[in-house]
């Protein structure tokens, strides 16, 4: 009896097992099945079509990029503009304006010389105002053109242009600057 309990519980024991490793392959197809699937999906997830709102998103961000860098190249440019209008400006005014002005130095009677570049300026400056009138000017007297600095002289001459007298010469077609 117990021989034949055993050789019944060995048959058992190999169905048993049998059963077991046709479930375990049977498993082992299922995992291998949904791993191709799993990496099919990854697959089609990482090559899939993009999203038009996200589309969009990327449009509208790239745009508003782009209308910044224009924004940014512009100030740039305007800051290097204003920058050398700046140096030009000041370039000129001193060229026209003596840069090494003398405040407070206006004497009525000092004699104007021709060769102090100061008083050329001032010369100058008033030719171009009376060629600006389109009428020649004649300045009475040496107040009008004794200051040293070119600025002060500008405004000397404006201040006292009641001793200007305007005369036109019919003969002459340009405007000329005499000092009497």
């Amino acid at each position: 009896v117990s021989a034949d309990l055993n050789v019944a519980h060995q048959r058992e024991t190999q169905i048993l097992l049998a059963d077991f490793n046709k479930a375990q392959e049977v498993l082992k197809d299922k995992i291998s099945a949904l791993q191709i699937l799993l990496e099919g999906t990854e697959e089609k997830l990482r090559n899939r079509e993009s999203r038009p709102e996200d589309l969009h998103l990327i449009a509208e961000l790239r745009e508003m990029v782009s209308e910044r860098e224009a924004l940014v190249k512009k100030l740039v440019d305007d800051k290097k503009f204003y920058q050398l209008e700046l140096v030009n400006r000041e370039t000129s005014f001193n060229k026209v304006f003596n840069s090494s002005a003398n405040v407070g130095v206006i004497n009525p009677l000092i004699k104007v010389s021709p060769q102090c570049p100061a008083h050329r300026a001032a010369l100058f400056s008033v030719f171009l105002l009376s060629m600006f009138l389109r009428v020649p000017l004649k300045v009475h007297g040496p107040e009008a053109l004794n200051c040293r600095s070119e600025s002060r002289q500008i405004r000397f001459f404006l201040l006292r242009r009641s001793s200007l007298q305007r005369t036109f010469d019919p003969q002459r077609s340009n405007p000329l600057l005499e000092k009497t």
